[in-house]
């Protein structure tokens, strides 16, 4: 399977031996509209089960009779993807830009009243933090918790209270979405952006009345990972909160999204 985007083609395959013939079709067509292809940035990677051992030396990928060195990860559109889609070399990259940004607040903190201090969190803080929540929000408890310490230490600089204040009420108070709030507010304003209300009753257990109230039917998986993905996800959090409800349009869907969370709080 090929993903294009912009100047980057990447590759994704179950066989190694298909990836070698990939390759060198690749080459053959770049060779033939006179394109270079960039060795350096050229990147393989397992992936594979996170309890699953792989011996890397048993692969080996040549590029123009170059070998090409298998990385334990790479980036993807700006997400650091592992071996084994922790996500934990993101978060940890994540949570060094989220400490600059707190390091900024707490600079200006003194000169600036809290509803300037929101202000600069949504511009610096918050886009880092939403940036492909969709997908690093999968990433182990322990990882998420180090970022959740972060956003906490955030609140303590806009509210200007000292460094071990417990602060979990004040997220309802000023409606910043802590973290995991966060994640499922983006995984379902996914899924309703995505699937129309006829798409969500495809979803839905077949029967001759009225599927409003209806749960929609999981998707089944072969393992934790395929739970993951952004339709099993975004179906399991729409029938922990959205079930029974009709929306007229996605902003009011959002609003009302919003209140839900909140109220689960």
């Amino acid at each position: 399977m090929y993903i294009l985007f912009a100047d980057d083609t990447n590759i994704f395959s179950t066989e190694p031996s298909r990836m070698e013939i990939e390759l060198s079709n690749i080459e053959d067509w770049c060779i033939a509209n006179k394109l270079i292809i960039i060795y350096d940035t050229t990147v393989p990677v397992i992936f594979r089960e996170p309890n699953k051992r792989v011996d890397f030396n048993e692969f080996s990928l040549n590029l123009n009779n170059i070998p090409l060195q298998i990385k334990p990860d790479t980036k993807f559109l700006g997400i650091t993807l592992d071996t084994s889609i922790s996500f934990s070399k993101h978060i940890t990259e994540l949570c060094r830009k989220l400490n600059l940004c707190l390091f900024m607040m707490r600079a200006i903190a003194p000169y600036l009243d809290q509803k300037a201090l929101i202000d600069i969190y949504y511009v610096f803080f918050y886009p880092h933090l939403l940036y492909g929540l969709e997908f690093w929000g999968h990433g182990n408890k322990t990882d998420l918790k180090r970022v959740l310490i972060i956003q906490k230490a955030s609140l303590r600089v806009i509210l200007k209270l000292k460094p071990n204040s417990h602060v979990t009420t004040y997220f309802k108070k000023l409606k910043i979405m802590p973290v995991d709030m966060v994640f499922k507010y983006s995984i379902l304003k996914m899924l309703l952006k995505t699937l129309n209300p006829e798409k969500l009753e495809e979803f839905s257990k077949s029967h001759n009345y009225n599927t409003r109230s209806t749960k929609l039917k999981p998707i089944k998986t072969n393992n934790n990972r395929g739970g993951r993905s952004l339709l099993c996800s975004g179906i399991e959090l729409y029938n922990r909160y959205l079930l029974g409800w009709e929306v007229a349009s996605l902003p009011v869907a959002m609003a009302g999204l919003a209140g839900r969370l909140w109220a689960a709080v």
